[in-house]
């Protein structure tokens, strides 16, 4: 009986054990900087007019390369609509980013174009080979200039 009430301890630190989860390893986080060009339009999309200021664009589809801490290239579909009347265009950006021939990263992105050029916020998700990495930051560019200036945080989570 003695040995009995002396195994019970043991016998719930197993169970504990058992059952508790592995501890991942930690996550570290960097900075990231990459860029694009003006890249080759694939598809157009449609446009139309609504009222005399606003423009509305659907489904402009652009391949952009992509140099820095992601070298690849950029394929993105654009919803747009612009106000002609303060010269100001909001733009929804999905897509993928290949590395190779491979998806590396899932793409979203939402940022404003004015005269004094475009500002706005990223979030690229990875998969496949990048699953476990997640990048956050900002997106920006000079007014008329070809080069998209892309910085901010990745975080890398897989072991």
């Amino acid at each position: 009986m003695r040995r009995m009430k002396a195994l019970i301890p043991l016998l719930a630190l197993l169970v504990l054990f058992a059952v508790t989860p592995v501890l991942a390893a930690p996550s570290v986080k960097e900075p990231f900087q990459a860029t694009t060009l003006s890249g080759e339009t694939i598809d157009p999309g449609t446009f139309w007019l609504a009222g005399l200021w606003t423009v509305h664009l659907r489904g402009l589809e652009v391949l952009a390369p992509m140099t820095g801490d992601i070298e690849g290239v950029l394929k993105l579909t654009e919803n747009a609509n612009m106000n002609t009347l303060v010269n100001q265009m909001n733009i929804q950006v999905k897509g993928v980013i290949y590395v190779g021939s491979d998806e590396a990263y899932l793409v979203s992105a939402n940022a404003k174009m004015t005269s004094q050029g475009l500002t706005g916020t990223f979030v690229f998700q990875g998969v496949g080979s990048c699953k476990g990495i997640h990048i956050t930051g900002t997106v920006s560019a000079e007014p008329n200039s070809p080069v998209a200036s892309w910085t901010g945080t990745k975080l890398i989570t897989k072991p």
